[in-house]
């Protein structure tokens, strides 16, 4: 039975996957993008409509018989995150609202928890707690590697530079994602309508100085990475954000770094059938070239 799925931010990293592994599994898939006739949308979608995080979907977009949406679209804005975090609730809560028959996905994040520091983390965090999660399903991905995100515009800082410092001592866990095993994980717990909240990501977290040092090595670079307290890490970027510097890791990734903890990931991998790929494994998987260009 054909099934059809609305998508915001299907224009963005993750958005692009999401609707190329959708439509792979026979899903009809229309975009929510904000000034969509100006964006470049990836192939495979049956349409788009205009969506903004402040008045929600178009008109037209309230016509589709939706079986799905995946609220994958939030808003950030560096240093001044905290002024975003109402935004990102009302346009969840009114998502809902506005399309009452279809199954809710909301994609989180595992900087998402109860310690987080990052405004990003505790403005997931809340919306996690806002909504029915008898009836809806909030997703957190550890850290997603591909070619694009986060992930891209670190491995290209790091190509361009011979030492490169470690936050916080390097020390801290992170747990890593496959950007096209996530995709496939979201149309699984979708097609059977899971609900609850469910953590991806490699089961056993690696130290952030392995994660460099196996960054570094995927990219062949020879690259000094020294450990440094982060306060001061922050507070540099904190600065350089108010010059108006456009920075590989803000001030909310560093802080996201530092409320890093371990998430147990056993609980979706007994739902999903399969245990996802270690670091090692997904960096092996893409040629460096394609990513770093």
């Amino acid at each position: 039975m054909p099934k059809t799925l609305l998508l915001t931010g299907a224009d963005g990293f993750l958005g692009t996957h999401l609707t190329s592994e959708f439509t792979r599994q026979g899903w009809t898939v229309y975009g929510l993008v904000r000034n969509c006739r100006e964006k470049r949308l990836p192939p495979g979608l049956a349409g788009c409509f205009e969506y903004s995080l402040a008045s929600g979907a178009a008109e037209e977009a309230l016509r589709i018989r939706a079986d799905m949406v995946i609220h994958a679209a939030f808003q950030t804005r560096g240093a001044a995150d905290a002024e975003s975090g109402p935004t990102n609730l009302r346009s969840t809560t009114m998502l809902i609202e506005q399309f009452q028959r279809a199954h809710f996905i909301f994609i989180s994040s595992m900087s998402a928890h109860d310690g987080a520091l990052s405004h990003y983390g505790r403005s997931k965090r809340q919306i996690e707690r806002a909504i029915d999660l008898d009836e809806c399903l909030a997703i957190r991905p550890g850290f997603v590697i591909g070619p694009g995100g986060i992930f891209q515009r670190l491995a290209q800082t790091l190509s361009r530079t011979r030492i490169a410092p470690m936050p916080y001592g390097g020390s801290l866990p992170i747990q890593t994602a496959d950007v096209e095993e996530l995709a496939r994980a979201i149309e699984q717990l979708a097609s059977v309508r899971a609900t609850g909240l469910c953590n991806f990501g490699e089961v056993t977290p690696v130290s952030i100085a392995t994660f460099y040092r196996s960054v570094v090595e995927w990219m062949g670079k020879r690259i000094s990475l020294f450990p440094v307290p982060g306060a001061p890490i922050l507070l540099l970027a904190r600065l350089m954000e108010q010059c108006g510097v456009p920075l590989p890791l803000t001030s909310e990734n560093l802080l996201g770094l530092k409320g890093l903890i371990h998430q147990p990931v056993e609980p979706t991998v007994a739902k999903i059938g399969w245990q996802p790929s270690s670091l090692s494994e997904i960096l092996n998987r893409y040629d460096p070239r394609t990513i770093v260009g």
